[in-house]
């Protein structure tokens, strides 16, 4: 059998107050899953649905279920003004917010900070290097 265990989080980030139309909202630092969200609209090949989803499904995992049924029922309703652009302030300020907090949660999620470009320049492992010296051998 194999075992997994959840990973133990670092440093935690607080929680965040603010005010939007009056209305005082506490929003509390996401797990991964919603920073990938993030992440995955601010890809060129991102679809139109996830760059609209994207930002509102942050959001959710941020604010209390009250407060969330609230923005949506806004966003919802052609009669209020509250509209995409008007979250999209408070998204920055939440991630301008977290970021100090997050820099290994977005590490983790993008495979390690320089991972990719590791590869590409030829750099490799200690268990790569010995794997690469033994075929050539």
């Amino acid at each position: 059998m194999i075992t997994f265990e959840t990973s133990q989080k670092k440093r935690q980030a607080p929680e965040v107050p603010f005010e939007l139309d009056g209305r005082e909202i506490i929003a509390k630092p996401p797990k991964q899953i919603a920073w990938a969200s993030l992440l995955r609209i601010s890809n060129r090949k991102a679809t139109p649905d996830e760059m609209l989803s994207g930002p509102g499904l942050f959001l959710e995992h941020c604010l209390s279920v009250t407060d969330s049924a609230w923005i949506e029922s806004r966003l919802l309703n052609r009669d209020d003004d509250l509209d995409l652009t008007d979250l999209l302030p408070i998204i920055n300020a939440l991630v301008e917010e977290w970021e100090p907090y997050l820099q290994d949660d977005m590490a983790a999620l993008v495979g390690g900070s320089g991972n990719r470009a590791n590869r590409r320049n030829g750099s490799r492992t200690p268990a790569r290097r010995t794997a690469a010296q033994a075929r050539t051998e």
